[in-house]
């Protein structure tokens, strides 16, 4: 009932469309990839997709859509040589799918402002579309847990590897400090604590999340109180990429575990992507692999996760 509850107010705050923020906290671990080909089978699926490279600093994504120079990139609009917002949306050569590009190489806009998020925002809530799927940047950078936090589904990717893992569970502890130090921005006091106990550069050593809430709820149950329920009412989805040989397939239900008894966060494994040899040559000729490949058990896996989970009218 809870997690029906948070898609319900997702859905307020979006409209009609659904939002999937596709993250993980390391890089090359194929999240452009699974975001540009669900792109384009939701689009074979006579959808609407407008499809988000969040990566302001190093964007990619149009490179595997086959497009070597986007036109217009969000750095237009944000600096203002382009007013409208529609007007930076690329037009692709595959149905229904539509890019908003993020820029390259600038680092004016690797971080950008809370004003400049929010009009991207705004602006995302007013677009025309059936499913807004966002590729976010590497890492835990802000606007990254910030998108995932708001999007109906949130993907984190990960690969059967322990650097791999590590880093996914520092995205999600990441999201849900960025959850707590909001429950607590009038309290100055409570977020310096927080920041300090949680920094792993810190000389007294870092707790577990469960037992900084534990700490904090001791002086502020009413506030604790309040963020465990709004962490109860999310779920996050985890996808496995590039799983090899069957061991590697209880990786990610394995990881879902830990970070149900380690966050206190609802996580379900939404499937495995099997390792595919012939991915790379598909990223050297700029052509996405549901293309290229077609049929493939890769396409199979991700048709499944979009009809069980994503076009499914079930209740969750």
């Amino acid at each position: 009932m809870a997690a029906n509850l948070c898609l319900i107010l997702k859905m307020m705050y979006w409209g009609n469309k659904k939002v999937i923020a596709i993250g993980g906290g390391k890089g090359g671990i194929g999240k452009s990839i699974i975001s540009s080909n669900l792109a384009i089978l939701l689009g074979r699926m006579n959808k609407k997709v407008l499809l988000v490279d969040a990566d302001l600093g190093a964007a990619n994504l149009h490179t595997l859509l086959g497009i070597r120079f986007p036109q217009y990139t969000l750095e237009d609009y944000l600096t203002e040589r382009i007013k409208t917002f529609d007007d930076i949306v690329l037009k692709t050569r595959f149905t229904g799918v539509s890019l908003l590009s993020g820029a390259s190489d600038i680092l004016s806009l690797l971080n950008p402002t809370f004003k400049e998020r929010q009009k991207i925002i705004r602006n995302l809530q007013k677009f025309d579309a059936d499913f807004i799927v966002i590729d976010l940047p590497a890492g835990t950078h802000m606007q990254a847990v910030d998108f995932f936090s708001m999007a109906h589904f949130g993907l984190v990717v990960l690969e059967p590897t322990p650097t791999s893992l590590e880093n996914a569970f520092s995205f999600l502890k990441n999201m849900l400090l960025r959850k707590l130090l909001k429950a607590f921005h009038r309290n100055v006091s409570v977020r310096v604590f927080i920041e300090e106990i949680s920094d792993p550069r810190n000389p007294k050593g870092t707790i577990r999340f469960k037992d900084m809430l534990i700490e904090l709820e001791k002086e502020h149950p009413e506030i604790v109180k309040f963020f465990k329920e709004e962490i109860a009412r999310e779920t996050v989805y985890i996808v496995a990429n590039s799983v090899e040989h069957d061991a590697q397939k209880n990786v990610a239900n394995k990881f879902a575990m830990v970070v149900n008894e380690y966050l206190n966060l609802h996580c379900i494994l939404l499937g495995n992507l099997p390792f595919e040899p012939k991915m790379k040559e598909c990223v050297v000729a700029i052509t996405p692999f549901v293309e290229k490949i077609p049929d493939s058990l890769f396409e199979k896996s991700l048709q499944h996760m979009i009809e069980s989970v994503f076009t499914s009218d079930k209740k969750f």
